[in-house]
């Protein structure tokens, strides 16, 4: 399969590489806005952890597809990635779900230095996902019209 969203399962510090790209790209506005509000060095290390955390966590999720040869599931989540990324656009998103996390955390467990801000970054990621969820459905319903598309084309051309 020739495309150029396919990344062998083999080389997996390219697909790492690739996620830190994605994961960092999604996360802009947030860690604009973490960045600038924690500046001790255990708190921003806490925002790092959690981001590779996510880093670790989106480039399994692919590995598993790629290995599996579920390719469509890979396209969907680099296309839902994508277009996630556009909503940093419309920074709304990235802060409702930051106050959300640290509201959360805050409430839960008050500033713990690393912890605190690791389980922000980690909520607030999570938050995110959900964003990425919700833009996979219709991504799929749009690559199965595609393919059901081609595939009508093709029988009609052949038939």
């Amino acid at each position: 399969m020739n495309d150029r969203f396919i990344i062998t399962s083999d080389n997996r510090l390219h697909l790492y590489l690739v996620w830190l790209v994605y994961v960092s790209i999604n996360a802009a506005i947030s860690l604009y806005l973490a960045f600038d509000l924690y500046k001790a060095s255990l708190d921003r290390y806490g925002i790092v952890t959690g981001l590779l955390s996510f880093v670790i966590l989106y480039a399994e999720l692919d590995r598993l597809f790629i290995t599996s040869k579920n390719f469509d599931f890979h396209k969907i989540l680099v296309v839902s990635v994508v277009l996630k990324a556009a909503t940093q656009l419309l920074p709304i998103i990235e802060i409702g779900a930051g106050i959300c996390a640290t509201y959360l955390v805050e409430s839960l467990i008050g500033n713990v230095p690393f912890l605190s801000v690791y389980l922000q970054t980690m909520i607030d990621g999570a938050i995110l996902s959900v964003v990425v969820a919700i833009i996979s459905v219709p991504t799929r319903i749009a690559f199965r019209a595609i393919k059901n598309r081609h595939l009508i084309e093709s029988r009609i051309s052949a038939g």
